[in-house]
């Protein structure tokens, strides 16, 4: 254990991590440490994700993105052998843990991820990984981004495919360049998941996946409004058109993404599912529907 601080619980283990809560003896704050020990890192990956969400970490400075505050190193005989990475303790649960949230709630949520991601990107980086269980929501009901140990600088190629099924875009399945509308993608999948309760048809599918539909029917794949009669069109809209396949037929920026779920949220109930439609003019230009190739894979 760190000097200075005392070990409260063990609050999470996996992947050959193990978090801590950890209390400073000085100031009484409380921090999380993740631990991670070369005897069960044996090819150094999650050294390298541990050593790349600090990196990430330090550069990006967001309300909506989890602080990392140290990287310690131990060393034997001139060797790393465990990494602790001090991490700013949070009380709540991730989003695939969560039920019953209203519609106008997990909105909100949306936006607050969006908002997050938005300064990652304008820190140079993009996440890769976003899904429900990287995604918690406080006890304040505020947002945090976890886990940035996927990220990358934009525009990078990684040289394995890395991301999770059923939220992965098609171009890190197909190792080309990623950028921001990775994370567009990733974070359409996501609300796909949310409100709809079944998995987005990625190019990469969960053999675990309930309710995931068949990868050939990309083609005619449901809108959430289609599952959920109680998703506005506009947000049914916004979700497949962050889903497209092709990076070109996507939100091109997070802040769009942002700007469409303020907008949805300034909507409310007034065009609650199919009961009534928004006129055109009342839409927000980034909400209207676009001309895309829907046969386009990228």
């Amino acid at each position: 254990m760190l000097p200075d601080f005392s070990s409260i619980r063990v609050i999470g283990q996996g992947a050959g991590t193990t978090i801590h809560q950890i209390q400073h003896l000085g100031t009484q704050k409380f921090y999380a440490l993740k631990c991670a020990r070369r005897a069960h890192d044996p090819e150094g990956k999650i050294f390298q994700q541990i050593e790349t969400e600090h990196r990430t970490g330090r550069k990006t400075s967001h309300p909506n993105v989890r602080q990392t505050v140290e990287l310690i190193r131990v060393r034997r005989f001139f060797r790393t052998v465990e990494l602790q990475l001090l991490l700013e303790y949070l009380e709540g649960q991730t989003l695939d843990r969560l039920s019953g949230l209203e519609l106008s709630s997990l909105v909100n949520v949306f936006a607050e991820v969006a908002r997050g991601l938005h300064a990652m990107h304008q820190a140079g980086f993009v996440h890769s990984d976003i899904k429900p269980i990287n995604v918690m929501v406080l006890t304040d009901h505020h947002v945090k981004i976890i886990d940035l140990g996927q990220s990358c600088p934009i525009g990078a190629v990684k040289k394995r495919i890395q991301g999770t099924p059923d939220f992965i875009a098609p171009e890190q399945v197909l190792k080309m360049p990623l950028d921001e509308r990775t994370d567009v993608f990733n974070l359409g999948a996501t609300m796909y998941w949310c409100l709809t309760g079944r998995a987005y048809p990625t190019r990469l599918q969960s053999k675990h996946s309930l309710h995931a539909f068949p990868i050939n029917d990309r083609k005619d794949i449901p809108c959430p409004i289609d599952l959920n009669p109680a998703v506005p069109v506009v947000l049914s809209n916004l979700v497949m058109d962050c889903c497209r396949n092709n990076p070109k037929n996507r939100l091109a920026t997070m802040s769009l993404v942002l700007t469409a779920l303020e907008a949805v949220s300034r909507i409310g109930d007034k065009f609650r599912a199919r009961e009534k439609s928004p006129t055109v003019d009342s839409i927000p230009d980034v909400l209207k529907p676009r001309k895309v190739d829907a046969q386009s894979t990228h």
